[in-house]
């Protein structure tokens, strides 16, 4: 009996877990083609959670490029302009939609050209899950 009186406490704190990390995927990734002498493209694609519990991408890292950071395009009067985002908030079973004309992974100093057809592989990184590689493919411009 004392066995159990000294067990139940035990059970008790570990009954009342944190919530669920985030179960943070990666899909749809994809470029668009560049032309000739072009130095710089933008990734899209959609990170979904299906988790208790939301996550931030902080970084990534493209395979075609030394440089990639998020930016987020808007429109005023017109007039498109960009700015970088420090991060971007995956919310609990949510997703995030890099899209074109909204945010984006922009790479600069293409190391190659992107052509139709083609593969390249980002490497992502979460405040929480860690890091994640997904491969992508170039679609023609124009694309999407």
């Amino acid at each position: 009996m004392r066995y159990l009186a000294n067990l139940l406490p035990l059970l008790m704190i570990t009954g009342c877990g944190s919530p669920a990390a985030p179960e943070v995927m990666v899909t749809e990734v994809w470029a668009r083609a560049v032309a000739p002498g072009q130095t710089t493209g933008a990734v899209y694609m959609t990170i979904a959670n299906k988790g208790d519990d939301g996550d931030r991408l902080l970084a990534a890292k493209a395979s075609v490029a030394p440089s990639a950071m998020l930016h987020r395009s808007t429109t005023t009067n017109g007039i498109v302009s960009m700015e970088m985002v420090k991060s971007l908030d995956i919310p609990a079973h949510g997703k995030a939609v890099l899209a074109p004309g909204g945010t984006h992974l922009m790479m600069t100093g293409l190391t190659v050209p992107l052509s139709p057809g083609d593969r390249f592989f980002v490497d992502f990184t979460f405040e929480r899950s860690g890091h994640q590689t997904a491969s992508g493919k170039v679609a023609v411009a124009g694309a999407r």
